[in-house]
């Protein structure tokens, strides 16, 4: 890997001078961003991270001086922030591009090998004894999701099985007396979920 020295600056809207061996990433996603891994395209090791003590605040940019050019050839690039959200771009030309915009847009909504996970918070003031979730183009509601029971006030998290990508769902929660069914709720990858009767 190569070494990396990182100098951070304060993003200003003007325009600024990239030197020829700098790559500039530039932190627009609204949250600051704490970990930084590089790879080649087709590389299944992101490596470590390049950016193991310091942070990228929204709307500041870090420049980072590698050493040497780098290879020919694509990259992708892999940002944690402050909630372990992750933001993916792949197919990068660092040969062509030097400054890269790392947006909202870029956030992971699923992750394709473990399949869509979420956390469920229990508001309702009882207890969740089964828990149905369908996309709303179905009819059936499928299987029970939780073992035991949900209590109020609690934290559940939720891993759909593979092939349920991000999209509007169903919620169907029974409590001891009642069911309910919160209707066209979006499920995204690491998604917060409130239960409620309101």
């Amino acid at each position: 890997m190569k070494r990396v020295v990182l100098i951070f600056l304060i993003f200003l809207p003007c325009a600024f001078l990239l030197m020829a061996e700098e790559l500039v990433l530039v932190n627009k996603t609204g949250f600051p961003l704490f970990e930084v891994f590089f790879a080649s395209q087709d590389s299944s090791d992101w490596g470590d991270d390049i950016l193991p003590f310091d942070v990228i605040m929204p709307d500041n940019f870090v420049s980072l001086e590698v050493d040497e050019p780098f290879d020919k050839g694509l990259y992708k690039i892999q940002l944690l922030d402050e909630d372990g959200e992750i933001y993916v771009k792949h197919n990068i030309d660092l040969s062509a591009r030097k400054k890269i915009l790392i947006q909202s847009k870029d956030l992971l909504v699923l992750s394709s090998e473990e399949g869509l996970s979420f956390t469920l918070v229990n508001h309702t003031a009882d207890t969740v004894t089964g828990l149905y979730i369908s996309l709303e183009t179905e009819e059936s509601w499928g299987k029970n999701l939780i073992d035991g029971y949900f209590l109020n006030e609690s934290e559940l998290n939720v891993k759909l099985p593979q092939g349920m990508d991000a999209a509007f769902y169903d919620i169907r929660f029974d409590l001891r007396e009642n069911s309910y069914i919160q209707k066209h709720v979006f499920l995204s990858y690491r998604a917060r979920i409130l239960l409620s009767l309101q």
